[in-house]
């Protein structure tokens, strides 16, 4: 803040500041990554949000919108928070999908895509989601663009799966990855 001669000014809590309580101090997340999430229309069997990189390589346009917040490893975008059905064939179900951009680095993607083949705890809307360990995974062969992708089941979420479904809502995800919960 400046005064009128355009000299800085610090910022002072007034009585109503304080009383207020509309604030908090900042703590470290307990979430390994964040990420606010518009589901778009339904795209190719997917609902969530969906990088077209997915069907065409070289146009990469989004169905849906997803905003990286923060991450405790080194994420550079999330490409994919989405549910498929049967797109995994007729007996593939419900699976729960995630993909994210790392660093240039083959080291820091095989570490991660490490991490993601953990149990995963998926919290939206105050509600926690645990889902079993990753049923696959999926990555690329472009050494420009590294990106990771895993998959976990989730018939037995339906609550989860109708969360994905609910067209232009956002809503901000929690995830965390964990040997056993």
């Amino acid at each position: 803040m400046c005064n009128a001669d355009g000299n800085f000014v610090p910022w002072v809590s007034s009585q109503a500041d304080v009383v207020a309580m509309d604030w908090h101090i900042h703590t470290e997340s307990q979430w390994m990554l964040i990420a606010d999430m518009t589901p778009g229309e339904e795209d190719v069997k997917y609902n969530g949000t969906v990088s077209s990189y997915y069907i065409d390589p070289d146009e990469e346009v989004y169905v849906g919108k997803c905003d990286f917040i923060e991450s405790t490893f080194k994420v550079i975008k999330v490409r994919m928070i989405a549910n498929s059905d049967g797109v995994y064939g007729p007996s593939g179900g419900n699976n729960f999908l995630i993909s994210c951009e790392f660093a240039n680095r083959e080291d820091e993607r095989n570490a991660n895509d490490n991490v993601f083949k953990k149990r995963l705890t998926v919290m939206v809307d105050g509600v926690e989601f645990l889902l079993d360990k990753s049923r696959g995974g999926y990555s690329n062969a472009d050494p420009s663009v590294l990106w990771n992708g895993r998959r976990y089941r989730i018939d037995n979420q339906p609550a989860l799966i109708e969360i994905l479904k609910d067209m232009g809502v956002k809503r901000r995800f929690y995830f965390n990855w964990k040997d056993e919960v």
